[in-house]
């Protein structure tokens, strides 16, 4: 590999964008994937007719207005997949309340007041103090301007929104919300949407992600990409491929090789070594210092950063064939139940309700997550036993919240903390990396140039977190970072 290229660890969404930006400029790109599949968390599957994602499957940022690096970028590449909007959004169950939440938010705001009386006066409160800090994100640019009379006229125009983020750096979203939000009903719910989108709770949740997301719920709205989450990937793929990249399956890099403080290249799994001086490792920063660079190579104050990070929790996915006649009237898109009555929190989605080919006729196609803990599954006695039995204690639960749930539904197929961790290269099973939270997010998040020459991070482990569109973002400001350099 000359230097006008680089190599790629991992497939998914981050190294992905990487990629497509760095093949659409004339970069030679290749990108080193352990799986048979491209895409991470955000790749879709089929079982009996019916299809599947693998883990993500709400998704912000696909629509033409609103915080949308997704839509923005698939512009640029002249394709993408073609994206359906829900409305309303998804629907919150709380102690037998059923909360819609509708983009329009006057509509939602109507839904809230029904079941929460208060809730009108005080989540316009708590709106108009996170729309400020939402009108600073909005000045902030998806591409970094690569010349420094650009940077310099952005500085000029926004510098007010400068103290707007030094303010709120270290607050959480509990410390927005707590003046204005005095129901313990209404943060339950505020606190079930952040479950969701951030993995977080309210006290831990920075002011500034949280003021993002919530804001975006009804400027941008949610979407799903039609034909699946994986269509976002393969729109990717096709960039990559038409500019003369390459995407070389099972190929498990098991050292990047550095020399002098520089990266030399990569060796693979197989006994190939690939010559390069440029490597962005799309894996976890668990994976990037912990097994692929030798340790000696990395400052120690980088080591115990990466030891400490905390990782955002696993889940349990059950995949699901539904009747179709049970499933249609009572259920959305995305169906989300708060813990209480000794239940913990579920979320069902069911694609196949706004999206035909994702199930034959009379079926749909649904997915149950619930939080599950790496540590449970890390033993390998008699895993397919406790796969069993823990399938059916979730189904149990789910049927005490809706009667009839195991008669209409079929298991397809299970997902573990393990399974994720196997099939997705993410250590402990942790669909979001390292957590969001005050300690580890914005200038704490690890940047996306190492200290060590030639390598760089894209995806969960870098700023801006987890979740899709953050990881879109990533890779955007490596790719900057690379076409910067050149």
């Amino acid at each position: 590999m000359n230097r006008d290229s680089v190599a790629i660890i991992g497939a998914g969404i981050g190294g992905l964008v990487v990629g497509a930006y760095c093949a659409q400029r004339g970069f030679r790109v290749e990108v080193f994937e352990q799986s048979q599949q491209a895409g991470g968390c955000c790749q879709s599957f089929t079982r009996k007719e019916h299809r599947f994602d693998a883990a993500a499957s709400i998704f912000i940022g696909l629509g033409d207005r609103g915080y949308n690096p997704l839509y923005q970028m698939y512009k640029e590449f002249s394709h993408g997949p073609k994206s359906i909007e829900l409305e309303p959004s998804f629907k919150i169950m709380k102690n037998g309340s059923v909360i819609r939440v509708h983009g329009d938010f006057d509509h939602y705001l109507r839904d809230l007041e029904e079941h929460i009386p208060c809730a009108s006066g005080q989540m316009r409160a708590y709106y108009k103090r996170i729309g400020k800090i939402r009108k600073a994100i909005d000045r902030l640019p998806f591409h970094r301007p690569f010349r420094f009379s650009a940077q310099l006229g952005w500085f000029l125009k926004n510098f007010w929104t400068i103290p707007l983020f030094i303010v709120n750096d270290n607050r959480s979203i509990f410390d927005v919300l707590k003046r204005s939000v005095t129901s313990s009903v209404l943060r339950s719910v505020i606190e079930a949407q952040l479950q969701v989108f951030a993995m977080d709770n309210i006290r831990d949740c920075p002011a500034i992600l949280g003021a993002l997301l919530f804001t975006e719920l009804h400027r941008g709205g949610i979407y799903y990409p039609q034909g699946g989450s994986g269509e976002l990937t393969r729109s990717l793929v096709k960039t990559i491929n038409a500019h003369g990249g390459m995407i070389h399956y099972t190929a498990t890099v098991t050292e990047i090789i550095v020399r002098n403080g520089s990266v030399r290249g990569l060796k693979l799994a197989d006994g190939n070594s690939i010559d390069t001086s440029l490597v962005v490792s799309n894996a976890s920063a668990w994976s990037t210092f912990g097994k692929l660079v030798d340790k000696q190579h990395v400052p120690d104050k980088l080591l115990n950063r990466v030891h400490n990070l905390k990782p955002t929790s696993s889940v349990f996915i059950i995949y699901l064939s539904m009747e179709r006649q049970f499933t249609e009237g009572g259920f959305d898109v995305h169906n989300i139940w708060s813990a209480g009555d000794g239940l913990p929190a579920m979320m069902l989605s069911i694609p196949s309700l706004i999206d035909n080919g994702a199930a034959p006729i009379g079926k749909h196609a649904g997915m149950l997550y619930t939080e599950a803990q790496y540590s449970n599954w890390k033993s390998k006695s008699d895993y397919q036993e406790r796969k069993r039995i823990e399938t059916e204690r979730i189904l149990g639960m789910i049927e005490k919240r809706v009667p009839g749930f195991r008669a209409s539904t079929e298991v397809l197929a299970t997902s573990t903390p393990i399974s994720i961790e196997r099939h997705t290269g993410r250590d402990f099973g942790s669909i979001g990396g390292p957590k969001s939270n005050l300690e580890q997010w914005q200038a704490r998040n690890l940047p996306n140039r190492t200290p060590i020459k030639g390598l760089f991070l894209a995806g969960d482990s870098t700023f801006p977190g987890a979740g899709v569109v953050a990881v879109t973002v990533s890779g955007m400001m490596t790719a900057d970072e690379i076409l910067a350099m050149s």
